[in-house]
Parts: C-alpha cells; structure tokens; sequence
C-alpha cells in the first residue's frame, strides 16, 4: 500500500424538517481582538452571580449545586439561565460552544418540578452539562463533528450516553466546539478549529495552543459556561485539552463507556469520558454515564477504597525528561514529593522501562484512516435521517464529504488531506490495517505492563504529553488533573497524567484527587490574556 507514504509526502509539503432552530450557533460571531483581559476578568465577574440570592457559580461543584437546589436558594431553571447568559457574553470571545439547545430551559424547569416531587435521586439531576458535537442527540440540535457537510444530518437516535443522562434528569444545555472530525480532517487544522464553530482559544492564553480534539469540552468548563461536559478521546483528545485548559479529564477503559451514536473516528479507540473541574465531579459523571463499578468513588472520592494501598511509579525518560519548563518540572515535582507523604499511598521514582519505547506514531494514521472510512460510511447509511437535501446537498459517503468541502472550502484555506487518506484506504480486511492495529496494540500492552510488573505499581505519573498515546492503544485508562502554571514558557495550566491498569478508574479517581490535595494552590482560573509576554 501507499498511503503511508503519501500521507508521509502530504504532511511534510430539530426534527430537521426543521421547526426547531438553534438559537445559538457561534460561527458566526467573531472574536473581538481588542478586547483586553480586565474586560473579560470583569464580565466573567459581572456574570458569576445566580437566582435571588446571588450565589457566585464559579467552580461550585455539583454537591455544591445540589446543596443549593434542596435548600431553595437556587433552581435548575436559574442555573441555566445563568450558564446560556455566559455563553452569550463570554463565549463570543472564546467559541468553545457551537450550539446551546433551544430546550435548556424547559428542561431545567421540569427538572425543578421533578425536585419538589422528590421523583429523582440521581446527583446529576438539573445539572446543566455541555456534550461534544460529535456526541448525537435526537433533538432540536445538529450533531455534525463540527463539519459543516453534516448540517441536517440528523441522527435517528440519542448516543447512549445522552440516553443515560436524560434518565439522570440532566440539562443537556448545548454541543461544544472541537477540532473538525476530532482532528481528523488535515495535518494543518489547529487544535479547536471546525468549520462550523470556528477557531476555539484558551480561556488562559487566547493566541495559544488549547489542544484539542476536545477543545470546547475543556474550554467551556475551565470558564463555568457549565458545571461539568463530556469529551472523546482517540488518541489524547480529552487528557491533552483537560490538562492545557485546567480541568480534570477522564480516558476510560476501552469499552466501557458506549460510543453508540457518536460520529465515529477509530472504533478500536475511541471513547466518552467527563470532563469536570474536580475529580469528584468527574466520578459523579462518570457514574451516571456508565456501568462501571467505582467502588464508591462516584459517592465520595475521599473516602473510596479506604484501605488500598496504591503505588505509583514515575515515568522518567522521554515522558519527564523531556518536558521542557523548569518551573513546571518543580511543581510536578513538588506535588509528587506531597503525595508521597500520604498514608497508603507510595510513589516509585523513577520506574524505568525494561522495554525500548515503542514507536507507534505512523501507525496511527493507518488504523484511524481504514477505521474511520469504515464506519463513517456505515454511520451515513445506517444512523442517520437525511434532510440536507434542504440546503442543497447530499452526503451518504465519506466520497461525498470530501467532494462538499473541495467545492467549499473553509475561508481559511484548511484542506483535507487526512479525509482523503481515509478514502484512499482499502477496507478492514487489508493486511497493512490488520498489522498495524495489531502491533500497536500489543507493543503498548507490553510496554506499559512491562512498568507496571517490574515495579509492582498500580499507576504511571508522567506530565500530560505522549504518555496518553500508549494508553490510547492499550485501551487502558487515564486520568489528568491540574497542578499548576507553566509561567515561564506558555503561560498555561497543565496537570499530571496518571495511567492505570485495564479497569482501573476508582485507583485513577482516588489518586487524582490526592493530587487535588497534594498540589501547591488551587485550579488556576482564567485570566484571559492575549499574549503571553
């Protein structure tokens, strides 16, 4: 086959027949480039308070928001009202959201009612969540992987994981911005860019890289536009974007989170996880879109596995030791030295691989290019009703996707090089694809295990770069937490990874919180600054 080599080449040179309309769709409304950050730290100071009693949200968790709820000082209704308010004044500058759902506030409304009837326990319940826009819901709002060719294609059901939020009795308040085809679409595309949303920017350093494919999942909570959202990840599409936009993200386990009715990628990676502002936050999350025993931690992180001892082991090598920032190598340091003090719990430094580091890099574009025209395609002819012919296009093939973009091309001139790998690929039957899943798999399964054998350690440490590739292969699960500023160099937050064991996420929650206790301050807000002088 030649599409490595050409890939190689390329890179180096409401029912929508439609009575419901979004009422908020950000592409296009510009970000004002002369807006300073004191305008935005005081509108985002201007908009914090919420219901009659004036109660400022910013990072209120949801026990926090529940609180509230039971005492009266504050109704689902007022809290919603008080998120799209936000979305409406700060996000203009920020574009992490690409759609809010015409029906937040009647839902949150029946969810108060549902309250005074005592009819739902569940902690999510009127908790207003933000969901991915390659997350489908059969509702007033597109699902469309932030391609512009999907407009009107309308799935025929809820994602699971939408279905198992709904009968929590959450506010599915809107779809979140990300980069176009959770950056599959070019090599070029930057992190957070669609052709329908725009260019998403960090709410820390707006002219810096904010990661991706999970952009507006983490943007959007990082700046209380919603208490918590849910991201994807392939290949470090929520470990990376949390981690760079100060929130905790979530990689589950392989499988164990469903992916029915999210706009596919690589079946053979892909996953939902949360994305929350504590590790609490993303357990009660998690607990709510799966069936995953968590021994608790959903309930009370703090007080989960009472008795476990739990090691980590420190990753040196390239995952450490390349990481480039003085002052972030301190403070990752400085929070390890404070985990290890905590009863039960040890840290392993260094714990070195007995195996080489595999490289997998260029396997990636063979696996994710046969998966994704796979099931693409499927997802076309199977999921969906068509009603694009309305805008004056028709759009039942991968072939057809690429065939709308090269006749309209995105102002700024982004092309589609992966897309077009995709469909220059052979089928799953290929022996290129088949070894190259294969190795993958098996050369990261042995080199994590390797670790984990050798040092007898629950879970890896390393900063939130590389290391999440591995896990993505492995299928194994990972969690990043804030930790600090990288003052000197980008200006930006980051966390630490940890990377767990196959079904590890009470160990992984247990220990990311640790690490909320372990750091020096506390989740860094944003500051919104235009550049980092």
């Amino acid at each position: 086959m030649h599409y490595l080599l050409v890939f190689l080449m390329l890179s180096v040179a409401c029912s929508m027949v439609v009575s419901c309309i979004p009422m908020h769709c950000k592409q296009n409304q510009p970000t004002t480039e002369s807006i300073d950050s004191a305008f935005l730290i005081a509108l985002d100071e201007s908009l914090s308070r919420c219901g009659q009693y004036k109660i400022d949200i910013r990072d209120l968790t949801i026990s926090q928001f529940q609180e509230h709820f039971q005492a009266g000082r504050l109704t689902s209704a007022e809290l919603t009202q008080c998120y799209l308010d936000r979305i409406e004044r700060i996000d203009v500058h920020l574009k992490s959201v690409i759609e809010i759902n015409p029906e937040a506030i009647t839902l949150a409304r029946k969810a108060d009612r549902e309250r005074s009837a005592n009819s739902n326990q569940s902690p999510m319940h009127g908790i207003p969540i933000l969901i991915k826009d390659n997350i489908g819901t059969a509702d007033c709002m597109q699902t469309t992987a932030g391609a512009v060719a999907l407009e009107n294609i309308k799935p025929k059901y809820d994602a699971d994981v939408v279905r198992r939020l709904r009968k929590a009795g959450a506010i599915i308040l809107g779809k979140t911005n990300l980069s176009e085809w959770a950056s599959f679409r070019d090599t070029s595309t930057p992190n957070g860019w669609s052709g329908r949303g725009g260019q998403t920017v960090s709410a820390y350093v707006m002219n810096a890289d904010p990661s991706g494919s999970s952009t507006g999942s983490a943007v959007s909570v990082s700046t209380n536009l919603a208490t918590v959202s849910l991201g994807t990840e392939t290949d470090g599409s929520i470990i990376s974007p949390a981690s760079r936009n100060a929130v905790v993200g979530l990689k589950t386990t392989i499988g164990k989170v469903s992916t029915r009715g999210v706009i596919p990628l690589s079946f053979s990676r892909d996953v939902v996880g949360p994305m929350a502002r504590t590790v609490q936050d993303a357990a009660i999350l998690l607990g709510a879109i799966s069936d995953i025993d968590l021994h608790g931690c959903d309930v009370d992180v703090s007080a989960c596995l009472p008795e476990k001892n739990l090691t980590i082991g420190v990753l040196r090598e390239m995952f450490w030791i390349s990481w480039d920032t003085i002052g972030t190598l301190s403070q990752l340091d400085n929070c390890l030295n404070n985990i290890n003090k905590v009863k039960l719990v040890q840290v392993i430094d260094p714990a070195l691989s007995p195996k080489p580091i595999p490289a997998i890099k260029e396997e990636v574009v063979v696996i994710f290019g046969h998966e994704f025209k796979f099931s693409i395609n499927n997802y076309l002819r199977d999921d969906v009703d068509h009603f694009e012919s309305e805008l004056g296009r028709n759009i039942s093939s991968l072939a057809d996707i690429i065939q709308y973009n090269e006749i309209n091309p995105p102002n700024e001139g982004y092309r589609q090089r992966l897309l077009k790998l995709a469909e220059f690929t052979d089928g799953l039957e290929s022996v290129t694809y088949i070894n190259a899943k294969n190795q993958s798999r098996e050369q990261s399964i042995s080199f994590l295990d390797s670790i984990f054998e050798k040092y007898e350690v629950d879970v890896l440490a390393s900063p939130c770069h590389l290391l999440y590739s591995y896990g993505a292969f492995a299928g194994y699960p990972s969690i990043s937490v804030p930790v600090g500023v990288d003052s000197t160099n980008t200006g930006l937050p980051f966390g630490l990874c940890l990377l767990g064991k196959l079904n590890s996420e009470p160990e992984l929650l247990k220990l990311g919180h640790i690490i909320e206790l372990s750091r020096s301050s506390e989740r860094p807000v944003p500051r919104f600054i235009r550049d980092k002088e």
